[in-house]
């Protein structure tokens, strides 16, 4: 008989142990619960289907995102190369501009020289004979 109060009593408090860890679990499961009825979540039958169907529209936006990335990468390293080609043609331009317009001064220096010697020539000839002057001017 003692045997027999020794195993209830042991019965009993594995049942209050059991009684208490349901419970415990049965509140968590209903603060779950509340907890998505708040956030606005359907716990039902096609909220797996959703979800699903959500996930496949992340997973495919997120593809035509990195999609889209790569092209914009490829497009800016295309401009980059780009930029760097008319920035070399440009150093180049520069570079005969400045030769060409060196050339320029240059010759235009030699004409006014050439003008500037023709005109003391023809003041030497003017004031050496007036009359020389005068031939020239008409």
């Amino acid at each position: 008989m003692r045997a027999h109060a020794a195993q209830l009593s042991q019965y009993n408090q594995v049942l209050a142990s059991l009684k208490s860890s349901y419970d415990t679990k049965k509140e968590l499961l209903n603060d779950l619960y509340k907890e998505l009825q708040d956030i606005g979540v359907r716990a039902d039958a096609g909220a797996e289907e959703r979800a699903r169907a959500r996930r496949d529209e992340l997973h495919m936006q997120l593809s035509n995102n990195r999609s889209r990335r790569n092209q914009l990468e490829k497009a800016l390293t295309f401009c980059e190369a780009e930029m760097d080609n008319l920035t070399r043609k440009l150093r180049k331009l520069e570079r005969d501009y400045c030769e060409m317009r060196e050339q320029v001064v240059t010759a235009k220096a030699g004409w006014c020289a050439v003008m500037a010697s023709g005109e003391r020539q023809r003041r030497r000839t003017s004031s050496a004979s007036p009359r020389a002057g005068l031939s020239l001017r008409r």
